[in-house]
């Protein structure tokens, strides 16, 4: 857990909370990386350079990533909340995700603490009443009740993603499978929606056998091994993530059929 010692960190059972700018967790922290020969400071650094050029400001972006100190950084991003933030905002998901897998690469320190949180769940409120973060909670309140906090927390979930996507990485390759034997249907879903074509060894006439297998097992059986899949993917914690509507449009035009909501997901079942 970063900075253990600070007087007004907060903790509690099953939970890892990112309060302040100074964590190392923090996109804030200064965290030296490199994406396509352009080096930034901290996660937040690269962030503010993609916005700026998913809003087309080329030259905020220039002057963004040419910046010697996080420092001149709030100097440059004030101006960009003048200008309609839905372009940049439809993929802040995925820029957080990227910054968050460059910096714990390429500093092994951070990602062995990141590593450390083991499957606790990972809230920040570094900038609260925010979509990056959980809102301010008054005395009594409990960050455990997610009715506080759901459809925000960005940074938190982007940090479990990044620690799932790091462990997987180390993990040793599975052993060679015997001709003919099956997989589980919950690894042949997996398999399928987690398919890249541009990145996956698996070639497409592969995938689509495999679509063929999960299409021959019985409908509710793939309703539930979907449900599980979401709840794997801290979907749970907010259900509006563009990978939850990603996985219901696959479902649709790949196996052809609706998927149900899931009653263990959202507000007592109901969706926000």
């Amino acid at each position: 857990m970063p900075h253990p010692e600070k007087p007004d960190m907060r903790i509690e059972p099953g939970l890892v909370i990112v309060d302040s700018t100074e964590d190392l967790l923090s996109a804030w922290c200064p965290a030296p990386f490199g994406v396509l020969r352009k080096r930034y400071l901290s996660a937040w650094h690269y962030l503010m350079y993609m916005k700026a050029m998913r809003l087309q400001l080329y030259g905020t972006a220039d002057r963004i990533v040419a910046i010697a100190s996080l420092d001149d950084l709030p100097a440059l991003e004030a101006p960009m909340l003048q200008v309609d933030q839905g372009r940049w905002l439809q993929e802040a998901w995925s820029d957080m995700d990227l910054a968050n897998w460059r910096k714990f690469s390429d500093n092994p320190d951070m990602a062995e603490l990141l590593l450390g949180t083991g499957s606790q769940l990972i809230v920040s409120t570094t900038h609260p009443d925010t979509f990056w973060s959980a809102p301010a909670l008054t005395e009594g309140q409990s960050l455990h009740n997610k009715l506080t906090w759901i459809r925000r927390n960005t940074e938190g979930i982007s940090l479990m993603r990044t620690r799932d996507r790091i462990a997987a990485s180390r993990a040793p390759g599975p052993a060679p499978r015997s001709i003919g034997e099956p997989k589980s249907l919950q690894t042949l879903i997996e398999d399928c929606v987690e398919w890249d074509p541009e990145f996956s060894y698996v070639m497409e006439k592969t995938y689509w056998e495999w679509v063929d297998e999960v299409r021959a097992a019985p409908r509710a059986e793939i309703i539930d091994t979907l449900h599980a899949f979401m709840r794997k993917k801290y979907w749970d914690v907010d259900i509006d993530h563009p990978l939850h509507f990603e996985l219901v449009q696959w479902v649709r035009s790949v196996l052809e059929f609706e998927l149900p909501e899931d009653p263990a997901l959202g507000r007592g079942g109901q969706r926000p």
